[in-house]
């Protein structure tokens, strides 16, 4: 490479490896902003100032301490702000709404990520060809009946195995959640 040529993207800021964290949990910062926002293009809004303050602000961020709350944090702030600039004739949620309405939302995205982990697990316990057989069925666009005659099993032998998998997982996942809240 000469003088003359330029690496591309060399003259960019390195990106704080932080931030991808944010993308990993897009969603759940957004369901966050939508409980707490009546209209969706309020949330739309408060979302986009809520990812420019958390790009703003990741180099704060300590990687030691669980994210979300930190995102949450920010993103509360987001949306007062948003509700303190547009509250004239347009009613929102009181201060203490919100702050409940915040409160429930972090229980609930803390025990779905409990549950994540536990379904993680108890899929790696799964044999090779019942994780496939549950990837086709439910992730894969084929449907049952395809799948069924790709199998050489009967469409009603297929459900018997997806129903036997779904409990086998439901038991492990209560046991691995049980273990986990004592």
């Amino acid at each position: 490479m000469t003088d003359s040529q330029e690496q591309p993207g060399a003259d960019r800021p390195a990106v704080n490896p932080n931030f991808s964290e944010v993308l990993k949990n897009r969603d759940r910062i957004y369901a966050y902003i939508v409980s707490m926002l009546p209209a969706h293009q309020d949330a739309e809004d408060v979302f986009q100032e809520t990812c420019l303050v958390l790009w703003e602000k990741i180099d704060r961020f300590d990687s030691e301490r669980p994210f979300l709350p930190w995102a949450f944090a920010v993103a509360r702030n987001e949306v007062r702000s948003f509700i303190r600039k547009n509250s004239s004739g347009r009613t929102f949620f009181s201060d203490d709404l919100l702050q409940s309405i915040a409160d429930a939302m972090e229980v609930r995205t803390n025990d779905s990520s409990h549950r994540r982990t536990a379904l993680e697990h108890c899929l790696s316990r799964l044999r090779d060809e019942q994780r496939e057989l549950l990837m086709d069925a439910y992730a894969g666009k084929r449907t049952k009946r395809t799948i069924a005659a790709d199998r050489n099993v009967t469409l009603e032998a297929l459900y018997m195995q997806l129903h036997r998998l779904r409990r086998t997982l439901l038991k492990c996942m209560n046991q691995n959640l049980a273990t986990d809240s004592q």
